[in-house]
């Protein structure tokens, strides 16, 4: 059903991203948002959603932010989600010793 809407999808992980591609009839990139951002892309959108992406990255947000902002119309917004990060499974790393997120480079 058609609503309207160009939705296109970056997705890193292979089964997702066919999933999303002949499940849902979605355009997608598959790869990392990082290798995404080296590719020629000349669209803007009105509405780019990160969800739970920000603590994947392997590169400064900041740095992965200023990129998308150019893909965005001058009326377009940004939804970025992330998840929860006082959840059980964090909690329980720190007290073990280990951090809960990988290391960000710059």
């Amino acid at each position: 059903m058609d609503h309207g809407y160009n939705v296109e999808a970056i997705e890193p992980e292979d089964n997702k991203a066919q999933y999303i591609k002949k499940g849902l009839h979605i355009p997608t990139y598959q790869g990392s948002i990082e290798s995404f951002l080296s590719t020629p892309h000349k669209k803007q959108y009105d509405l780019i959603i990160m969800a739970e992406l920000i603590e994947h990255l392997y590169t400064s947000p900041k740095l992965v932010l200023n990129c998308v902002k150019r893909w965005l119309k001058n009326d377009g917004v940004i939804l970025i989600q992330t998840p929860n990060a006082v959840s059980i499974n964090r909690r329980v790393k720190m007290l073990i010793g280990r951090h809960p997120y990988d290391m960000i480079r710059e």
